[in-house]
């Protein structure tokens, strides 16, 4: 699912930058400043992005109901695989 675009200032940027380094297949490569790779999905690019496109990573907390769910998926599966 795409984000919809939002532009702001540089200056009123804040979070990972980098730009969109190609797009293959269902999967973005994006170059950050400081040389790493990111692959991410598309389809979760914002709209409207593109190769080429200057971009900002910024990430948020999820809520505690979300942290929970992932905590309970987790310990399931570590009951399924050790036995515990």
């Amino acid at each position: 699912m795409a984000t919809t675009r939002r532009e702001c200032p540089a200056e009123a940027m804040t979070g990972q930058r980098g730009v969109i380094d190609r797009i293959e297949g269902e999967q973005a490569v994006i170059v950050l400043e400081d040389g790493q790779r990111l692959l991410w999905p598309a389809g979760e690019l914002p709209d409207g992005a593109a190769e080429g496109a200057a971009i900002v990573l910024t990430l948020a907390l999820a809520t505690d109901a979300e942290t929970q769910r992932r905590r309970d998926q987790v310990a399931a599966l570590q009951e399924r695989l050790l036995g515990r």
